[in-house]
């Protein structure tokens, strides 16, 4: 089965926004089990993270919230994962 022919064009369109390619999404699928249970950790020390440069944080605090941007990055990221 294809890797290419699974996917919806919006799940292809934000593939090509973060340019992950098919062969990056095949190791993905690869690692599914371990990002599947480790994803919201993952998330959560990655604006950890960000919280810690201050002009990112000021972007993100006006124009949504932390929170809001982590919930929408797993949900993401499930779909594709």
């Amino acid at each position: 089965m294809c890797i290419e022919n699974n996917l919806s064009n919006d799940i292809y369109t934000q593939l090509e926004m973060i340019s992950l390619t098919l062969r990056d999404l095949a190791i993905l699928r690869l690692m599914r089990p371990i990002l599947k249970e480790n994803l919201t950790s993952l998330v959560e020390n990655f604006y950890l993270n960000l919280q810690k440069e201050p002009s990112l944080q000021q972007i993100i605090q006006d124009n949504s919230t932390f929170e809001r941007l982590k919930k929408n990055i797993i949900s993401s990221s499930r779909r594709i994962i």
